[in-house]
């Protein structure tokens, strides 16, 4: 990596406050280079000490473009760490998401997020338990169709999901009938 792109990095992991600007530098830098465990300790400790918060969002688009690309860097990185962080910091956003009719792209990170498991089980614990949340959720009947079609879909690709989802699984299936 660059000297320069590494200094971005640490500036904006070293920076008072916890911003979606305080991430783009890790994010972006995930995609091209091989980034230690130091900086991913550090990113799951701003998030950590921030009480899983940014301050100043600016729409949810901005919210939604630093998760997804948070989401990405835990997948490419294989960090768990990075990824249970993000399971935490999508529960205090849900509402925001919920709120803008972006349940899709709510599933979507934790779809991605999940990539950071190198192991089935693990894989499946984690997205199971990512999804089961939401299904438990107060959504409208609409969506609670979509969001059950969007794990049918996930289910039918990689069937070992049922074994850590089926109990919300047929929750959702019956209140969709």
């Amino acid at each position: 990596m660059p000297s320069y792109i590494e200094e971005i990095i640490n500036n904006g992991l070293a920076s008072s406050g916890s911003t979606t600007d305080s991430f783009t530098g890790f994010m972006n830098s995930s995609r091209y280079w091989k980034l230690d465990k130091q900086y991913l300790a550090s990113v799951a400790e701003k998030i950590r000490s921030s009480g899983h918060m940014f301050e100043k969002i600016e729409s949810i688009d901005v919210l939604y473009s630093c998760l997804n690309g948070l989401a990405v860097a835990a997948s490419i990185t294989k960090s768990e760490l990075l990824a249970d962080e993000l399971l935490i910091l999508t529960r205090v956003y849900r509402r925001e998401f919920l709120k803008e009719c972006k349940l899709q792209e709510l599933v979507f990170i934790g779809v991605l997020a999940s990539g950071s498991f190198s192991s089935i089980t693990l894989w499946c614990k984690y997205l199971g338990q990512y999804l089961s949340e939401l299904t438990y959720l107060d959504l409208d009947y609409e969506e609670q169709q979509n969001l059950y079609y969007l794990i049918k879909s996930i289910c039918n690709l990689e069937p070992r999901l049922f074994t850590t989802i089926s109990k919300a699984y047929v929750l959702i299936e019956e209140q969709c009938r």
